[in-house]
C-alpha cells in the first residue's frame, strides 16, 4: 500500500529510473523510503533535459542507498529506520562509518572517487530534509539537520575529503609515472 502511494506520487521520470535498476532490493529500498525518493525526484528534476542520463541518476541513487542499507544492517535486522534519520549529530559518526566501510578509509581508501560523491550526495540529502522541515514547521528536524550539516562543515573534510583527495592525486601521480 505505502509502495503504491509513493509509486503514484513519483514522477514518470523517476519511475523509469527506478524502474531501470536491476537489483530488485535495490529498488524496492528506493520506493519503500521517502528521502531516497526525494534523492531521486531531484536529480530527475536537475537533469530533465538530458534524459540519456538516467543511468547516472541510477548511479547517484545507488550510492546514497549502499549508504542506508549499511546504517539499516548495523541498527539490526529487527528496526527499520528511514534514512533521514541518520541526518542527525548523534548519528553522524555513524554516516562516517557507513562511508568508510562502502569506500575504504584513511591510506587504504579503495574507492575515493566515490568518497568524495557520497559528501556530495549526504549535502543534496541534508538540503532535502531542511526542505521539508521548513515546509512542515518542524523545527526539531531542522536542528537535527543543522547539528549535521555544521558536523559535515566542521569533521566530513579531515574525516574523509582529505583522505580521498589525497588518493586520488597520488594515484594520478602513480599513472604519469607509469605511463612511457
Amino acid at each position: 500500500e505505502v509502495l503504491a502511494a509513493l509509486t503514484t506520487e513519483m514522477s514518470g521520470a523517476a519511475v523509469r529510473v527506478v524502474s531501470g535498476i536491476r537489483d530488485s532490493d535495490f529498488a524496492a529500498a528506493i520506493k519503500s523510503d521517502w528521502l531516497l525518493m526525494a534523492y531521486c525526484e531531484s536529480l530527475c528534476h536537475r537533469y530533465e533535459q538530458n534524459p540519456g542520463l538516467d543511468n547516472y541518476i541510477r548511479e547517484k541513487t545507488r550510492e546514497m542507498t549502499r549508504l542506508h542499507r549499511y546504517l539499516q544492517d548495523k541498527e539490526g535486522e529487527d528496526s527499520v529506520i528511514e534514512f533521514a534519520d541518520f541526518f542527525r549529530g548523534d548519528k553522524f559518526d555513524s554516516i562516517i562509518e557507513a562511508v568508510h566501510a562502502v569506500t575504504g578509509k584513511g591510506n587504504k581508501i579503495r574507492t575515493p572517487s566515490l568518497a568524495i560523491k557520497m559528501g556530495q550526495g549526504l549535502r543534496k540529502c541534508a538540503a532535502i530534509i531542511m526542505g521539508r522541515a521548513l515546509r512542515t514547521n518542524n523545527d526539531d528536524q531542522r536542528i537535527d539537520v543543522q547539528n549535521f550539516l555544521a558536523l559535515m562543515d566542521n569533521e566530513w573534510q579531515d574525516q574523509v575529503a582529505k583522505h580521498a583527495h589525497h588518493s586520488l592525486h597520488k594515484n594520478k601521480f602513480n599513472k604519469t609515472q607509469e605511463a612511457p
